[in-house]
């Protein structure tokens, strides 16, 4: 029972760090930095959202899959983490 306890808890931790990851690196994706430090989101200037998006695959890519992927392995980290506290409550 403890190393069943201690596998969802590591699944769940790497899950968690795994999905973390993917969202720090989907922002890099959307946030564009100017040369005088603000931040802005979206195309760039000059640039329609819908020509933006046609013109970039890969975007459209990230954003359909790469969001709901990175959120549900954070979902499911902390739901298996929740469930190994939950096993180790049964079995004292």
């Amino acid at each position: 029972m403890e190393s069943t306890i201690t596998w969802l808890n590591m699944i769940g931790l790497s899950l968690g760090a795994i999905g973390s990851f993917g969202l720090a690196l989907l922002t890099k994706v959307f946030i564009t930095i100017k040369a005088d430090g603000h931040q802005t989101w979206g195309p760039p200037e000059g640039v329609t959202n819908d020509e933006w998006l046609q013109q970039n695959r890969r975007l459209r890519l990230k954003q359909k899959y790469g969001l709901p992927f990175s959120y549900g392995a954070l979902g499911a980290g902390f739901l298996l983490q929740l469930v190994a506290i939950w096993l180790s409550a049964l079995a004292k």
